[in-house]
C-alpha cells in the first residue's frame, strides 16, 4: 500500500437516527455472540496462546493494527489478540458486518484502523459511498461520505453462518418478537379494554418458537435452561452448535486479519493455539449425538477455558 498523508478518518462513526431500541431477545443475542469466542480474563487463558509468525521487522506494525481495535493499550500478545478478536466479533454482532477505515500517514510506518458504521454503506466501483441519513446530516455536516476502497476494511459474518444478509434477517425476526404483546393488545390495555379471547401465554410460546427457529443455525438457546421449551438433548445440541458457530466466527476473524496484513504489506501471519476449532466442536457434537460421550464431557471439551 502506498502511503499518503491522512489527517483523520473521513467516515461517520454512527447514525443516532438509526439506532434501534432493541428488546430483550435481540439484546441478549447480540451480547451472547461474542461471549466465549476468546478467553478475555487471565484466569481463562490457560493453554491458549497467540503468535505472530513472519518477519520480525513487521511485528510492531502487526501489533499496531491489532491494538487499534481496542480501547485500552495492552502489552501481552495473548491479551492483545484475544481483545482484538473479541472487539471485532462484538462489533459484527450489531449489524452482521464491521467497517473500518485504514489510516496511514506519510513518514509513519504504523497503520491504524478506525471503526465506522457499516449502515448505509455502498460499494461503487473503486469507491465506497456512505449515505448520511437526513436526521444525522446536521451533526456530520454533510449528506455523503466518499471513501476510496483501498481505505476501507470490511469484515462480514462468514458464509457458513449465513453471511450478513441472513444475519440481519435473524435480527429482524428477533425484533418482531421483542414486543411483549401484539400492538392491538397493548393499545387495548392502554385504553382500559381487555380482550378476553387473547391468550397471552400462547402468544409468548409462539414467539419463543419463532426465536428458536430464527437462530437455529447459530444454536442460540435464548438463555433458556428451564426445560420448558427443550428436551435435555435439544438443549445440549444447541449449546454445542452455538460453540461451533463461535469457533467458526473466531477462525474467520483470524483469517480475515491475516488477509488484512497481506493487504497492508505486513509479512506476518497470526496464529492462535489452544482453543477448540470448529472441527473439534463438530466432532464432539457428533460423538454426543451418537451417545459415545456424555453431554457434560462434550461441553467441557468444547470450552475455551
Amino acid at each position: 500500500m502506498s502511503r499518503r498523508l491522512v489527517r483523520g478518518a473521513k467516515a461517520a462513526t454512527h447514525f443516532a437516527s438509526l439506532r434501534n431500541k432493541d428488546g430483550l431477545a435481540t439484546s441478549m443475542f447480540i451480547e451472547d455472540v461474542p461471549l466465549g469466542i476468546m478467553p478475555i480474563r487471565s484466569s481463562q487463558m490457560k493453554g491458549y496462546s497467540a503468535e505472530l509468525v513472519g518477519k520480525a521487522k513487521d511485528n510492531e506494525r502487526a501489533l499496531a493494527v491489532l491494538q487499534s481495535f481496542q480501547e485500552y493499550e495492552r502489552h501481552d500478545l495473548n491479551e492483545i489478540v484475544a481483545s482484538a478478536i473479541h472487539e471485532i466479533s462484538q462489533d459484527m454482532a450489531w449489524h452482521g458486518r464491521s467497517a473500518f477505515e485504514i489510516i496511514v500517514s506519510d513518514g509513519d510506518p504504523q497503520v491504524r484502523l478506525e471503526r465506522f458504521t457499516p449502515l448505509r454503506l455502498l460499494r461503487v466501483g473503486l469507491m465506497y459511498l456512505q449515505i448520511i441519513p437526513r436526521g444525522d446530516r446536521k451533526f456530520w455536516k454533510r449528506s455523503i461520505s466518499i471513501l476510496s476502497a483501498r481505505d476501507v476494511w470490511l469484515i462480514s459474518v462468514p458464509s457458513e453462518l449465513g453471511g450478513t444478509h441472513k444475519y440481519r434477517k435473524i435480527l429482524k425476526m428477533l425484533r418482531r418478537g421483542d414486543r411483549m404483546a401484539p400492538g392491538f393488545w397493548q393499545r387495548d390495555l392502554a385504553e382500559g379494554t381487555v380482550t378476553g379471547a387473547f391468550d397471552f401465554s400462547e402468544y409468548r410460546r409462539e414467539t419463543e418458537i419463532c426465536e428458536a427457529r430464527a437462530t437455529r443455525t447459530w444454536g442460540w438457546t435464548r438463555r433458556d435452561f428451564s426445560g420448558r421449551n427443550w428436551t435435555e438433548f435439544a438443549l445440549f445440541y444447541r449449546l454445542m452448535t452455538f460453540r461451533w458457530a463461535q469457533a467458526i466466527l473466531r477462525e474467520h476473524i483470524v483469517s480475515e486479519l491475516n488477509s488484512l496484513f497481506q493487504r497492508l504489506s505486513i509479512e506476518i501471519e497470526l496464529q492462535v493455539f489452544g482453543l477448540p476449532s470448529s472441527a473439534d466442536v463438530s466432532r464432539l457434537r457428533n460423538a454426543m449425538t451418537e451417545g459415545r460421550i456424555s453431554y457434560a464431557k462434550a461441553i467441557d471439551a468444547s470450552s475455551i477455558s
